[in-house]
């Protein structure tokens, strides 16, 4: 979908630091458990990855998300993910 670059603030022993992410996505249905009495209905869910493109592995950022959320677009995926960088 595209990147861009977030602030990941200190923390315990985390450096402040700038990184770009790299933004991915898809849209899957999960089929949920045969029971004895019957299946619920398929779940669609969207899967958002986010991954920092930085050469150096460790400590390395990469979020898998799934949510309900539209994301037909970068700005979509963008906004959800906004949510989860609030989190710090």
């Amino acid at each position: 979908m595209g990147g861009y670059i977030v602030d990941v603030p200190q923390r315990g022993g985390r450096k402040a630091r700038e990184v770009t992410l790299q933004v991915k996505k898809k849209t899957v249905t999960i089929q949920s458990p045969q029971r004895p009495d019957d299946r619920m209905a398929p779940i669609t869910v969207n899967i958002l990855v986010a991954e920092e493109t930085s050469v150096n592995a460790k400590g390395r950022l990469h979020w898998i998300l799934l949510t309900s959320e539209c994301v037909d677009t970068f700005n979509d995926c963008c906004f959800v993910l906004r949510f989860y960088e609030l989190r710090w």
